[in-house]
């Protein structure tokens, strides 16, 4: 019975310094879940950051191309030509031209 008594006594020595020390552990855990937490974050938007960049890239190409597009396809040489073949349109005589003034 002494033996058990013995027993017990260190049990219960032990685990009031656990009990003591639990303020820590339960700090130390919350800061370890708040750093994992932080970091899953971290890594999540560092991933969005990057995916948003290649995008902006594409879209960056693209523009260059759009851009080529509408100097190609707005070029008054192009223009004149399609004006003469689609649409029978000559150049201007300015001799019949007449001009009105306005004031």
């Amino acid at each position: 019975m002494t033996k058990a008594r013995s027993i017990f006594a260190e049990v219960i020595k032990d685990f009031s310094f656990v009990k003591k020390q639990l303020l820590y552990i339960v700090v130390i855990f919350s800061i370890a879940a708040g750093l994992i937490v932080y970091n899953l974050k971290f890594i999540e938007l560092e991933r969005e950051i990057t995916q948003l960049n290649q995008q902006k890239n594409y879209l960056q190409l693209e523009q260059v191309e759009l851009k080529k597009e509408l100097a190609k396809l707005s070029a008054p040489n192009r223009i004149s030509k399609l004006a003469k073949k689609r649409l029978k349109m000559e150049k201007v005589n300015m001799e019949n031209v007449k001009f009105i003034e306005y004031k």
